[in-house]
């Protein structure tokens, strides 16, 4: 059994511990492949995968919860080597040459106890009766933000735009914003690693805003 995974990383496959190995498999040690599959699970395709390997059902619309025990399965089962996480192709990761001159010199410390939360408000060109069953994923690209919308959360309804508030995300982290339009299918990339500053027309960091709640 070898299953393809969906990373813009290179070519992964998970390969069941009874298949062998081929020449270009580079097998990945157990705990590297857990991280891998917990970041990589973000992407609703590769949850699919994920939940039909436990006999899951689709995760659109499915508790957190649920999806937090597919992966703590899935970690036994790689680290009793009845699953495994092979790299065949790795694709170097390349970022942009330039950087807006209002962007932070430094990096600000993510678990500063300052850490200011802030609701952010989206308006895309899509007319919310062409797009009633589309979701539209926000996810920091550190993994610790996820938040999915919908037509039904439109803030102006009655126009031809959608109007979408996400809420408490944190200034200092890069966002993805993903819309899927259907379950299984390969989202469409709206923007993709942008700095909060960026994408909310704030520039500059101010004091007022929401605490993080330790």
């Amino acid at each position: 059994m070898r299953r393809r995974l969906n990373t813009p990383w290179g070519e992964y496959e998970l390969v069941s511990g009874e298949d062998e190995l081929e020449a270009e498999d580079e097998l990945l040690p157990a705990e590297e492949a857990r991280t891998l599959l917990s970041s990589w699970s973000r992407d609703l395709e590769n949850l699919l995968i994920f939940r039909k390997l436990v006999g899951g059902q689709d995760p659109r619309g499915g508790h957190p919860a649920d999806n937090a025990r597919v992966l703590r399965h899935l970690g036994r089962e790689i680290s009793d080597d009845r699953l495994r996480l092979v790299r065949r192709r790795e694709v170097p990761v390349v970022f942009p040459a330039e950087a807006p001159s209002e962007a932070p010199e430094e990096v600000p410390e993510l678990a500063a106890p300052d850490t200011v939360l802030r609701d952010l408000t989206i308006r895309l060109s899509i007319d919310p009766n062409e797009a009633e069953d589309d979701v539209f994923v926000l996810s920091s690209t550190d993994g610790s933000y996820r938040s999915e919308k919908s037509a039904k959360d439109d803030q102006t309804p009655g126009d031809a735009f959608l109007d979408l508030v996400y809420e408490d995300l944190d200034e200092a982290l890069m966002y993805t914003l993903e819309h899927f339009t259907e379950p299984g299918a390969k989202p469409r990339i709206i923007f993709e690693s942008k700095p909060f500053w960026e994408i909310s027309g704030t520039p500059k960091k101010t004091p007022k805003g929401k605490k993080k709640k330790k």
